[in-house]
This record gives structure tokens, C-alpha cells and sequence, in this order.
């Protein structure tokens, strides 16, 4: 019995996804409607669209085999796009999988966060610093330009 089935006497449960791969493939496989779905906190560090689709392409290999590439990009955009998608790798911090699907009146971020590992901090502020330089080169060029 998946997660929907096993709450089924609630008319719209909604769950708190922890695993990018994982959870897009249930969706796709039909073991959680779409609509239960309320965001995936995943354990990824993906900053651009060309790290989403090589994430997928890696990912084909084994969790998303056989499944429709078009299909897995256009389900993480769905979510992406509506700010329902959050990657605390981003931030330097990391996540612990416990379970695939939290009911949102049982979500607890503490319990799926590995507060003491940081390891993914130093890539993150990578990731900043290497994006503030280029915003700032963008600047300068914009103030030096008369329009």
C-alpha cells in the first residue's frame, strides 16, 4: 500500500517529499498523486537547468530507468516553477532520508537535517561567490554603457 492509499479516508492528504529521484518516480509511477504533493525538500545541490538535466541523465541509469526523460524534466519543473522544490545542498547543509513521504502535520525539518555535516557549505558559497562575480563584471558593463 503506497502513502495516498494508506491515508485514503483523508480526502486531499498532502505530504513533504524527501528525495528528488524517489519522489519523482512515485509520481510517475502513480504511487502519489501529483496533487497530494505539497513541495519535495530534497537532499540534491542542482543551482541550473544544465546540472537539472545532467542530474536526470545520471539518474537514468538506475532510479529513473525506463522511465520517460521529457516526463521526469517537465514533473521537477512542475514543481521548480512553483517554489515547491527547496535543495538544502544549496546552502551547505545536507539531509537525512528517514522516510519518502512525510504527512505535512508530521513534518519536523530537525528530523530530516544532518546538522552537523557541512561539507556541501564550501561548494555552496562556490557556487555565490562564483555567481557574484559575474553579476557584478554585468554590472560594470551596464554603468559604463550610455544609452
Amino acid at each position: 500500500m503506497n502513502a495516498a492509499e494508506t491515508h485514503a479516508h483523508n480526502k486531499s492528504p498532502r505530504y513533504i517529499g524527501n528525495s528528488f529521484g524517489g519522489c519523482i518516480k512515485a509520481i510517475i509511477k502513480g504511487d502519489m498523486p501529483l496533487e497530494h504533493v505539497e513541495r519535495i525538500e530534497c537532499g540534491t545541490s542542482i543551482p541550473s537547468f544544465e546540472a537539472l538535466r545532467k542530474v536526470i541523465d545520471d539518474y537514468s541509469e538506475y532510479t529513473f530507468e525506463g522511465l520517460d526523460k521529457s516526463l521526469i524534466l517537465e514533473v521537477a519543473e512542475y514543481f521548480l516553477f512553483r517554489g515547491k522544490f527547496s535543495q538544502c545542498r544549496l546552502d551547505g547543509n545536507s539531509k537525512i532520508l528517514k522516510e519518502l513521504w512525510t504527512p505535512v502535520s508530521d513534518w519536523n525539518p530537525k528530523d530530516h537535517m544532518d546538522e552537523n555535516d557541512y561539507h556541501d557549505q564550501e561548494r555552496a558559497d562556490e557556487f555565490v561567490s562564483r555567481l557574484n562575480k559575474k553579476l557584478a563584471a554585468q554590472q560594470e558593463l551596464l554603468t559604463t554603457k550610455v544609452y
